[in-house]
This record gives structure tokens, C-alpha cells and sequence, in this order.
């Protein structure tokens, strides 16, 4: 009985393994039909609404709001299809040069994806573009998910000294890779 639970802990650990490494065009995401289809109708909704928008008065720009962008990129990454929701979010930078929250999705999708240094890329934007001196912590865990130890414990400096504060879990991930 031991046994059977250690090779099944085993085969799901190298399973959630191999997703994490998974950094293929499009990532496996199992949704219900029902679901899938509700989701895929969005995205032509929102795909319609991007590219019928017309400004409210003359003069205004002539292109979408930022968040139908997001919208639909997020609506991408609901199917795993990570690479069209970055060419979304690359779309919606084009246009909104100070969109945040864009940058933000980048950095979190490239994550997702295991692509550690696009990630760290797209958190010191937002900590050299906006003073967002959060995301060093974002930037030390996209370090240690990347096995760089002296970027992780680089960042995480840079984070305490922001917020003259520390965290266990983190000074713990870093010991350990040693």
C-alpha cells in the first residue's frame, strides 16, 4: 500500500513537472465543452468589438480601450493558447504605450509559461517604467523558478530594502539552492 501511494505521489509530481516545463504554442487546458464554446464566442465578440470601435467623439483615438484587450487575451489564456494572448498583449502595448495592467499580464503569462527571463523582463519594466517597486518580488520568485540564485537573492535585497520587511518563505527558497 506504501508503495502504490509513493509511485502514484511520484507520477503526479512528474506530471505537474512536466506541465510547468510544457512551453509549447499552445498549453493543454481541459474545459468542458459547454464551457470551451462560451468562452470561444467571447473571444469573437470581443475580436468583433475591437475591430469595429469607433471613437465616442472626433478627435479621440481610433483604436479600442485597453481592456477589451485584456479581455480577450485573458479569454486566449482561458483555452491555453499562450502565444495569441502575448500577441494581444503586445497589440494592446502598441497602442496603449502606459498600460500597466498589460505589462503586468506579460510578465505573469511568461511565467505561466516557464519563460523565466521574458518574465523578469516584463517585472523590471514596471519597476523601472513605474516606480512599481513591488514587483521585486515577483522578479526574485521568476529567479528562483529559473534556478539563478544570485539574481533571486539580488531582487529579493532590492524588495527588503523597498519595504524594510522580510519573508521566510522566500529567504528559505533561496537558501536551498545552494
Amino acid at each position: 500500500m506504501k508503495r502504490l501511494v509513493t509511485v502514484l505521489f511520484a507520477v503526479l509530481l512528474l506530471t505537474a513537472c512536466a506541465k510547468k516545463q510544457e512551453t509549447a504554442s499552445q498549453v493543454k487546458i481541459s474545459l468542458p465543452p459547454a464551457e470551451r464554446a462560451k468562452i470561444e464566442t467571447q473571444i469573437a465578440g470581443l475580436e468583433r468589438e475591437i475591430q469595429d470601435y469607433h471613437p465616442a467623439k472626433e478627435g479621440d483615438a481610433i483604436y479600442a480601450p485597453v481592456y477589451l484587450f485584456i479581455d480577450l487575451a485573458r479569454g486566449y489564456e482561458s483555452l491555453g493558447n499562450y502565444p495569441q494572448a502575448i500577441r494581444i498583449y503586445q497589440k494592446a502595448l502598441s497602442l496603449h504605450k502606459q498600460a500597466q495592467a498589460v505589462v503586468h499580464n506579460m510578465g505573469r503569462l511568461y511565467e505561466d509559461m516557464g519563460d523565466y527571463p521574458k518574465a523578469v523582463e516584463q517585472y523590471t519594466i514596471l519597476i523601472k517604467d513605474y516606480a512599481q517597486t513591488n514587483y521585486w518580488y515577483d522578479v526574485t520568485w521568476a529567479q528562483i523558478r529559473a534556478g539563478k540564485r544570485k539574481e533571486a537573492e539580488k531582487a529579493f535585497n532590492q524588495w527588503q530594502n523597498a519595504f524594510r520587511k522580510t519573508d521566510l518563505q522566500t529567504q528559505t527558497a533561496i537558501k536551498k539552492m545552494k
